[in-house]
Order: C-alpha cells, then sequence, then structure tokens
C-alpha cells in the first residue's frame, strides 16, 4: 500500500513540473509581445563615445583620403604613422559592430548636393512613425565642421577635444582620460601636438527601429535579457507557491520516502544548507538569463548559426530541462523547510546537523568520563598509573634539555613494563580461553587453579558456568531417559487396553457365544474402553495445563469442605485396603479464591494414589494448617512397596512408585496434581521419609 502511495505522488510530483515548465514557456511570446523596449536616453547615453567613433570611422569610409589627426611638424612621421595605423585599426572594429548589427539603420549624405553616399535604410519603412523609433538621430556637420545634432543624441557628444581624448583611450594609447603624454616606443608625444580634423558637409542618421530581435551591438542592449527578469522573477516566485502548496499539503510520511528527498534528508543540514543555497543562487540565475535571451530571440538566432541544428527545438528542450530542475531544487528546499517544522527545529540542530552530533557525542563521552566508578579496583590502579605516569613527566620536564632525555628513558621502560602486562593478560586470556574451549568439548574435568590477575572474576563465573553446564547435562541426560521410559510406558498403557479390545471384538465375532458370554465379554470390552478413555483424558489434561490453556473459573472455595467431599466419594476404596484415616483441620472453615473443578481433580487423584500404592492396613494422615498469608495441605501414608525413587521421578508423568505396573491407571495422576496446583499459582511438593510418602499443597490466601 505504502508503496503504491509513493508511486502516486512520484506521478503527481513529476507532472506538476513538467506542468509548470510547460507553462511558463507558453507564455514566452505573450511577455515579448506586450513588455515596451523603448529606452531612448539610455542608449544615447551608454552608446555615447562608440557613435563618435563609429562617425569617424563612417566619414573615413566615404572619403578615404580623410585623415583623422593632424599633428604638429615636430611629431615625427613614423610616429605619425604608428598612430593612424592604431586609430584606424581601432575605428574599423568599432564599424564591424554597428555594420553587423541587423537591427541598426544608418546613412550618410553629402548636405551640399543630398546625395546618399552610404546607408542600409531598406530595413525600415519611409512613413514609419519615427516616435516609434527605439532610437533616433541626425547630425549635420556644415562647411566649418561644426556639428548640429537632432534627436536623441546632444551636441555636447560631439566636442572635438572630448572625441580626441576618448579615441585615443579607446585605441590604447593612453590608459587614462588625464593623460597628457603618449608614448610609443620610447618616443613621447604630448596630446596637445594633435588634432582631429574636422569633416565637412555631411549628414548622418542613425536609427534603432521599434521592432528589435536577435543579437547585435546595439539590439542586444535594446532587448537585453534584463528586460524579462521581472516576469522571470513572478513566473518562478507563482511556481514556488504553488509547489508550496502542495508539498506542506502532501503527509511528510510519504514525500519523506520518495527521492530525491528520502537521500536529502539523510545528509547533514550544513551540507544541505550549502548545496541548496549554491543550487538556488546558480538555477535561479541560469534560469533567468535563459529565460531572457530565449524571449529576446538571441538565443535562437545564436543556435540557428549552427545550419545543423534546429534552433527552436534546442531552445525549448534548454528552457524544459533548466525549468524543471530549477524547480526540482525549489523544491527540495521547501521539503526541508517542511521536514524541519515537522520534526522541530531544536530537534533537527541537535540530530541533523555536524555541529550537533559532534556536541551529542562529547557530550556522551563527558557523561563516560563523569560516570567512572573509582571505587572499582580496576579503574583505582588505572588512574593510579595515570597520575603517577603525569607526575612522573611533568618533573622531568622541569629539567629541560636533560628533561628530555629522562623522558625517552622513561618511556623505554613504561614500553617494557606494558609490554610485559599486556604478554602477563594475553597468556591469562588464552589460559581462559582454552578452557572455555574444552568446556564446550563436553570435558567437565578442566580446571583453572592459577592466579588470572583481571580474569580472576571471568575464572570463578567459568567454574560457576562448568557446574551449571554439567548439571545441565546430567539433567538432559536424565530428561532423556526419562523420555524413553515415558515413551514406552505410554506405549505400554495404550497397547495393552487396545488389544485387549481388539481381542474381544474377534470373540464377538463368534456366532456360537451364549447371550450370557456374549454379555459378559461386552462388560470387559467396555472396561477396557473406559480405561482407554481415562487415558487419552489425562494425557489431554497435561498437555493443556502444560501450555496454559486451561481457563480457570475461580470461586470463593471453602477447601476443607471440598477435601470432607472428596474423602467421602472415595472412603469406600480406601476402606476396602482397611485404611484408617486420621484428620487434623485447623479450621472448618478455611475459604480460598480457587477453581472448584481443578481443586477436586487434584484431591482426587491424590486419594486415588493412596488407594493403589498404601499399605494395607495403615493410617493415612490428613492435616490442614493455616498460616499468615498461606493454607497447607499434607497427605501422609506408608508406602506397601519400597521407595526406590526420589520425589522429582515420582512427579514425572508415566511413571509409578509400582514399578510391577499391576495397578491399572495412567501414571498421570501426580502430574496432573501438580499442573492444576501450580496453574492456581500453588506449590505443589513431595517428601519421601522411609516408607513415608508426604503430598504437601500450598495455596495463598
Amino acid at each position: 500500500m505504502m508503496n503504491k502511495t509513493k508511486r502516486i505522488f512520484r506521478v503527481i510530483f513529476i507532472t506538476i513540473l513538467l506542468v509548470l515548465s510547460t507553462t511558463v514557456i507558453s507564455l514566452y511570446d505573450n511577455v515579448k509581445d506586450n513588455i515596451t523596449l523603448k529606452n531612448n536616453w539610455n542608449i544615447a547615453e551608454f552608446f555615447n563615445e562608440e557613435f563618435q567613433y563609429f562617425t569617424l570611422a563612417m566619414v573615413k569610409e566615404v572619403n578615404p583620403e580623410y585623415e583623422i589627426f593632424s599633428y604638429k611638424q615636430e611629431v615625427p612621421e613614423d610616429i605619425k604613422q604608428q598612430i593612424n595605423r592604431t586609430v584606424s585599426y581601432a575605428l574599423d572594429s568599432m564599424k564591424y559592430n554597428f555594420q553587423n548589427d541587423s537591427y541598426f539603420v544608418y546613412s550618410v549624405k553629402n548636405s551640399t548636393t543630398n546625395e546618399n553616399v552610404m546607408n542600409n535604410t531598406e530595413k525600415i519603412s519611409s512613413n514609419d512613425d519615427k516616435s516609434k523609433y527605439n532610437f533616433y538621430s541626425k547630425m549635420i556637420c556644415d562647411a566649418n565642421g561644426n556639428w548640429q545634432v537632432e534627436g536623441d543624441i546632444n551636441n555636447e557628444t560631439f566636442s572635438y577635444s572630448k572625441t580626441l581624448t576618448n579615441l585615443l583611450f579607446y585605441s590604447g594609447l593612453i590608459t587614462t582620460y588625464d593623460q597628457t603624454v603618449i608614448d610609443i616606443d620610447g618616443n613621447q608625444i604630448s596630446v596637445d601636438d594633435i588634432n582631429i580634423n574636422r569633416p565637412t558637409n555631411l549628414e548622418i542618421t542613425y536609427i534603432v527601429p521599434e521592432k528589435v530581435e536577435g543579437y547585435g551591438y546595439i539590439s542586444s542592449y535594446i532587448n537585453s535579457w534584463e528586460i524579462y527578469n521581472g516576469f522571470s522573477a513572478i513566473a518562478l516566485l507563482t511556481c514556488t507557491v504553488l509547489l508550496a502548496i502542495f508539498i506542506f499539503c502532501y503527509p511528510i510520511r510519504i514525500v519523506s520516502e520518495v527521492n530525491p528527498f528520502k537521500t536529502i534528508k539523510k545528509w547533514k543540514a550544513e551540507f544541505n544548507a550549502i548545496w541548496l543555497f549554491f543550487g538556488i543562487v546558480l538555477f535561479v540565475s541560469g534560469c533567468m538569463v535563459l529565460m531572457g535571451h530565449t524571449i529576446n530571440g538571441n538565443l535562437i538566432s545564436f543556435i540557428n548559426k549552427f545550419d545543423f541544428i534546429n534552433g527552436l527545438f534546442v531552445t525549448v528542450i534548454l528552457n524544459y530541462l533548466m525549468l524543471f530542475f530549477t524547480l526540482l531544487v525549489i523544491s527540495v528546499a521547501l521539503f526541508m523547510i517542511k521536514y524541519i517544522l515537522v520534526c522541530g527545529v531544536w530537534r533537527y540542530l541537535k540530530e541533523d546537523t555536524l555541529v550537533g552530533t559532534c556536541l551529542s557525542y562529547l557530550k556522551g563521552k563527558l557523561d563516560l568520563i563523569s560516570e567512572i566508578d573509582l571505587s572499582s579496583p580496576i579503574n583505582k590502579t588505572i588512574m593510579k598509573y595515570v597520575l603517577l605516569n603525569s607526575l612522573v613527566v611533568m618533573i622531568m620536564i622541569l629539567f629541560w634539555g636533560f628533561g628530555i632525555v629522562l623522558v625517552i628513558i622513561y618511556t623505554f621502560l613504561v614500553f617494557f613494563w606494558l609490554k610485559d602486562k599486556i604478554l602477563k593478560i594475553q597468556n591469562d586470556y588464552n589460559q581462559l580461553l582454552d578452557a572455555t574451549h574444552q568446556l564446550g568439548q563436553d570435558n567437565f574435568q578442566v580446571d583453572i587453579d592459577s592466579d588470572l590477575g583481571i580474569f580472576n572474576s571471568l575464572k570463578d563465573e567459568f567454574n560457576n558456568i562448568k557446574v551449571g553446564f554439567k548439571k545441565a547435562v546430567e539433567e538432559e541426560t536424565k530428561s532423556q531417559n526419562m523420555k524413553n521410559e515415558l515413551i514406552s510406558n505410554v506405549s505400554h498403557d495404550l497397547k495393552t487396553p487396545l488389544t485387549c479390545i481388539k481381542n474381544y471384538i474377534v470373540l464377538l465375532q463368534d456366532d456360537t457365544l451364549s447371550p450370557q458370554t456374549r454379555q459378559e465379554y461386552i462388560n470387559s470390552l467396555n472396561q477396557y474402553v473406559n480405561r482407554l478413555t481415562s487415558l487419552i483424558e489425562d494425557l489431554f489434561e497435561v498437555s493443556k495445563a502444560n501450555s496454559g490453556n486451561i481457563k480457570l473459573n475461580l470461586i470463593e472455595l471453602n477447601i476443607v469442605a471440598l477435601l470432607e467431599q472428596t474423602y467421602t466419594e472415595n472412603k469406600e476404596v480406601l476402606e476396602s485396603k482397611n485404611l484408617t484415616t486420621i484428620k487434623n483441620y485447623a479450621n472448618n472453615e478455611i475459604k480460598l479464591n480457587l477453581d472448584g473443578d481443578k481443586t477436586y481433580r487434584i484431591f482426587e487423584n491424590l486419594f486415588t494414589n493412596i488407594s493403589k500404592y498404601a499399605m494395607a492396613n495403615s493410617r493415612v494422615y490428613l492435616e490442614i494448617k493455616e498460616r499468615d498469608d498461606e493454607v497447607i495441605i499434607e497427605f501422609k501414608n506408608i508406602s506397601a512397596t519400597q521407595m526406590n525413587f526420589s520425589a522429582e521421578e515420582i512427579i514425572e508423568r508415566f511413571v509409578r512408585g509400582d514399578k510391577s505396573r499391576h495397578e491399572a491407571g495412567s501414571g498421570l495422576g501426580l502430574a496432573i496434581a501438580k499442573s492444576f496446583t501450580e496453574i492456581q499459582n500453588g506449590k505443589f511438593e513431595i517428601e519421601i521419609d522411609g516408607d513415608l510418602f508426604k503430598v504437601i499443597i500450598t495455596f495463598k490466601k
């Protein structure tokens, strides 16, 4: 059932992750259509210097004869050429960036002739609303080289002195904006010796259209992935809330048994905190970056550069994977929060942190130290040697250099002393181990007389175990013999009536029998059946008593009256052997909480035993005594035969005092009486003194 519940949770959880990922991805197009990208001021501000460099590059491309710099006469020619080459290379690089931006539009006109010298205005429509452009600027340079700027760029952008400093810095000729000297191969040229030649009669227009996609120099800034961070944050936050509702509402006993939660909860808190922190930071930030680059089209544009790859398919798969694992990491973090709240913060800090585990371990060790029993001889000896050793070492340290020599000598002495002690312990242990092994091989003659030092207590226990083991073996042997006798006795007791029954059945099949003889056979057959039935019933009684499967019906019982009743019912049998009964009751009414039927059976079995084995023409004694908390009932008689058995033997099942077995019976009478006594929390004892056979029954009041 639990496995099925876990599987259901796993399926639901994965489905939720996939549904959430699909939902977020499906919103990309809607987000793209509804977020405004216009940010003119930022473009003008951010690309201020770049527009300066690109403008000079356009001028040089329109007029190849145009020299960007003019120099004072004292600047060497080779230095001029080197500066020009460096600056031209830098301008070409900037021109490449702008011209390769698919969404950047520019045009260069001769303001005198109004002739387009260079343009890529086919990217926009002539009737476009300029106010909707993401960026628009027109720069007109008159015949004197003065700039007039319209649109998003202000006039300050084209300050020639400022442009010169920026260009030298961008080209790497100077390293700081306030540097006034250029060092080229050891030759120093003042920045004041260089001027920018002013272009003339030009009209330059820069446009970034309303719709911007793809990855370009300016368009990537206009359509930056950061623009969509708001959507990414809201999407991830919404997913987190939904996952929190699901995980917090689901039973912790199920969630905690499903991976990865099952594995994570076993790790220590410090490790979980580290990887969850970095995992959430990396996955969430990576997910936001990926979502932004996907929405703005940069990712698919980049992938489409590789002709053998389907850009759309790869982009969708990447987003699915990133969202899935990001939400998975967030789910683990939410589970850990729930797990801590359910378990309790204090218990979690105590049991699931490295610090808590270490502190618990140290506390346990300190508790062990505090629990050292210094009254123990062993602990006293160890502590004495430890303190003595510490004192000796501290004294030797006082001798400084010579003390080191003393410590070395002392160390060797301690080593050899410990070696002798350990060898002695090892020898004592091996001696004890060898004796134990011999005992395991039933060698009860093995003995340990030598001093075993710290193992002396174990030696004493070994001797006790040896005695107990020997007794147990003897008891087992005795028990086995008694089992064999039991089998023999029960086989005989069952076989005899069965054989007789069989014989009488054969005899009864004779049709010539007279009615009188037939009736005699039937009466004998009935006797043997009754005997066999009684034997089987006794067997069942003993079996139930030993198994404890007997239901007691406890009532307030007058034990004296019950004994008298039982005696009366067995009086005729006792008198047939001329047995005289002598009674001695402390009181005529003694009430005990007992089962009447079971107690009656106890007394009946004892009277039956007396009638079978008591000496004829002798006396039988019945006595009931009271003490503070118990009642003692005694049966005493003289045995007709010599009792060559012990009290323990006679109480066993199928054991009779009459070895000749001439008396009919199951041999279970005393065993049943003992079992019925003990299940009523009583005590059943037998004492044999010469020919005196005595049964003592004790019940608690």
